[in-house]
């Protein structure tokens, strides 16, 4: 049985009811609120393992109440998973810009709630195991940035990526030489038979990150969005989540 706290906020009846109960079938202690006040009250008191938010909430919008989370040091890593009846590359594209951490869709599968549930939490687990390597990495990630012009962080790669013999270990590869300079990145690559390869440097998937990807691919070589920027290639697509804005 799963102890992990989760705060749902969710102002239909119906959807809350169906999320509640099977939240709290898997284990999970469940607090149930159907306002942005509610909401604010409840942290006060208690800061959730995870919240689930609805984008279409009275006063103030989901996406809203993610973006004051995200300014909050005692929010700012707590998952937030949005749940809405719109389904399009759009939505998905704002709720990854206001920190979203991932996207569930009306009406809502059982099953589905819960295996967006446990993977966010296997995602957090993972992410505070690397939070320090991370934080060590920041301040190369900004030397890095601006000396790859010059320098070429290709080349310390070059010779790995001529030993890789499928794509998969192919992207691997490079977002492993991403990764130590402190990048969160993601990297779809077009395969042979047309098909795709989404890998992402956690090892996880991240559905709304390749959904942006997916939005970015027809949009240039090039495409930036505050920290985000898209590297689109004729078959390979790189995604940095946090690039430096600094000059």
């Amino acid at each position: 049985m799963q102890n992990e706290s989760i705060y749902i906020v969710e102002d239909n009846p119906s959807d809350m009811l169906l999320m509640s109960e099977v939240l709290k079938g898997e284990g999970y202690r469940v607090s149930e609120m159907i306002s942005y006040e509610e909401l604010l009250s409840a942290l006060d008191l208690f800061v959730p393992d995870m919240i689930l938010l609805d984008i279409n909430l009275p006063r103030k919008s989901g996406y809203d109440i993610c973006c004051e989370l995200r300014e909050n040091s005692r929010t700012i890593e707590v998952p937030i998973v949005f749940v809405s009846s719109y389904d399009t590359a759009a939505e998905k594209i704002r709720a990854l810009e206001v920190g979203g951490s991932d996207y569930i869709t009306k009406p809502i599968d059982a099953q589905w709630l819960i295996s967006k549930v446990i993977v966010n939490f296997e995602q957090l687990e993972k992410a505070g195991k690397l939070t320090q390597k991370v934080e060590d990495a920041s301040e190369t990630a900004m030397t890095a940035i601006r000396q790859a012009a010059e320098y070429g962080i290709l080349i310390n790669v070059m010779p790995a990526i001529h030993q890789c013999d499928d794509y998969e270990t192919l992207a691997k590869t490079m977002l492993d030489n991403t990764f130590q300079y402190g990048f969160e990145c993601a990297m779809r690559i077009r395969t042979w038979d047309g098909t795709y390869l989404d890998v992402h440097c956690s090892g996880e998937p991240k559905p709304l990150e390749f959904a942006a990807i997916e939005n970015a691919q027809s949009k240039g070589s090039i495409v930036s969005h505050k920290k985000m920027t898209f590297f689109n290639a004729r078959d390979v697509y790189l995604f940095i989540k946090n690039m430096p804005t600094d000059d």
